[in-house]
């Protein structure tokens, strides 16, 4: 989106105004109003997508998450017909949030990223990161962040992987799932 070149008449003392400047005036207000207030201050893009069901991840393999449910979508960026991306529909900076819930292994790391415009790494990450688990402690997950401008059109792909040896399943019995979380905190 442009921002609005406004056309706001100038008046002078004296000098008689009309209406089809009054109506200028009005217009270009409340064009300035609806981009900068109307749809950012009172409900800002923002989408919370998470998994209800687990997804399997081969060791040794970057896969695209899949995300099932939109917690909140307010500006239409998750569709469930592509589960595995996030679409820019208003340009701005974004705060962009990925996290993995994984189930109990206790060998190899575990890592998580987003990148944008394709899916090749590391060419198109904005963010990743990689935690290793020798403990036994559990459950691991990886949470990655990014504060990036983004235009009308750009994709986001959450990714994961992990080198534990074998297989392993995303974890979606807790209160807190795997998700991505995308909202624009500016123009």
């Amino acid at each position: 989106m442009t921002t609005p070149s406004p056309a706001i008449p100038s008046f002078t003392d004296g000098t008689v105004v009309h209406q089809a400047d009054l109506n200028a005036l009005g217009s270009n207000l409340t064009n300035i109003y609806n981009y900068l207030l109307g749809g950012f201050r009172t409900e800002p893009p923002i989408v919370v997508a998470q998994q209800t069901v687990a997804q399997t991840i081969a060791t040794g393999v970057t896969a695209q998450m899949s995300y099932d449910t939109a917690v909140v979508n307010t500006n239409s960026m998750w569709v469930s017909s592509s589960p595995t991306q996030i679409t820019i529909q208003t340009g701005g900076i974004y705060l962009a949030l990925h996290h993995v819930v994984w189930n109990a292994s206790y060998t190899g790391y575990r890592f998580c990223g987003i990148t944008l415009n394709g899916t090749t790494t590391p060419t198109n990450y904005i963010t990743n990161a990689t935690y290793y688990d020798n403990s036994a402690a559990g459950g691991t997950s990886t949470l990655c962040a990014a504060v990036y401008p983004l235009s009308v059109g750009a994709v986001l792909y959450p990714l994961a992987g992990q080198g534990s040896g074998g297989n392993q399943v995303t974890q979606v019995s807790s209160a807190l799932n795997s998700f991505i979380a995308v909202c624009r905190l500016s123009i």
